[in-house]
């Protein structure tokens, strides 16, 4: 039994899907992304050595040393920074060159590490979204092409319409069935009311620019 989303152009009918479907969809693209776009390399966090103890008593003994190994965090990352920061305007000597230069490979491991990662959450959330939305809003999709021919008329190209039934699902829910990106976010909430609204609006900004770069990219590829 369906419910239903009243829009500004057009009212949806719906069918929740399960959020453990959701889940699961979830696991498998994280495990497909780290075998195909990371080489099976599971992202791991950065971290330094530091080395503790040393030093002679009086009586002239040494004392015990070891190692400990840190994974960075975002608090110290930032603490890292301000010292760059404060470095980088005093007069260059060979000692402060060697700490600048460790402090920027620090900071440039943490951004690669955190790039990594954002790119990995906007493709399960893509991949969960896509699932999610065709489950969810499929029975609405027009059986004719009369959207696509308005659409034309409109000047867009019908060669950018996907011809993945899923995708174009996705393409008309954009182009046709809303209004604003409001909307978009109430179908994304409908379809996954795991994250909250605000998580789920700065989120569809990222998947839909990786949308938008994947599709370019197609079209760089007919055409060559």
């Amino acid at each position: 039994m369906s419910d239903t989303l009243k829009l500004e152009r057009c009212e949806l009918k719906y069918t929740n899907i399960s959020p453990f479907r959701l889940q699961a969809v979830a696991q498998a693209e994280r495990a497909r992304y780290i075998r195909e776009e990371l080489d099976g390399v599971e992202p791991t966090t950065p971290s330094y050595t530091v080395r503790c103890g040393g030093g002679i008593m009086p009586n002239g003994t040494p004392l015990p040393s070891w190692e400990e190994s840190h994974e960075y965090t975002q608090e110290h990352i930032n603490t890292l920074a301000e010292e760059r920061d404060i470095l980088a305007r005093q007069p260059a000597t060979p000692t402060m060159q060697a700490r600048l230069f460790e402090l920027r490979s620090a900071i440039m491991a943490w951004d690669a590490y955190q790039d990594v990662l954002n790119k990995l959450a906007v493709s399960i959330r893509k991949k969960r979204w896509e699932v999610g939305l065709w489950h969810t809003f499929k029975e609405n999709m027009p059986t004719d092409d009369a959207w696509i021919k308005e659409l034309e008329a409109d000047g867009v190209d019908p060669g950018e319409i996907p011809t993945d039934e899923r995708e174009r699902l996705v393409y008309w829910l954009e182009k046709v069935a809303v209004s604003t990106q409001d909307e978009f976010n109430i179908l994304l909430y409908t379809v996954d009311q795991d994250y909250r609204a605000l998580e789920i609006a700065q989120e569809a900004r990222r998947v839909a620019r990786a949308m938008f770069q994947r599709s370019l990219g197609r079209q760089e590829r007919a055409r060559d």
